[in-house]
């Protein structure tokens, strides 16, 4: 079974692809994983200006997972 530290990377990644419903899917998956997730994509959001960190910024702003 995959966890965080395996998918963490090649999410991450597609957290900067060009199409937004990929990037936004991936970071959904991050924070999919709870806390870690969550503080993966904070890490993100506070990166440089980039679509990674405008995305991670916009899955945050949207509350906590389901």
């Amino acid at each position: 079974r995959l966890g965080l530290p395996e998918l963490a990377a090649p999410l991450s990644r597609l957290m900067d692809d060009e199409v937004w419903t990929v990037r936004y899917a991936a970071a959904n998956a991050l924070r999919s994983f709870g806390q870690p997730g969550e503080r993966l994509l904070r890490d993100i959001a506070a990166s440089e200006v980039s679509r990674s960190q405008r995305t991670a910024s916009l899955i945050l702003a949207e509350g906590p997972a389901a």
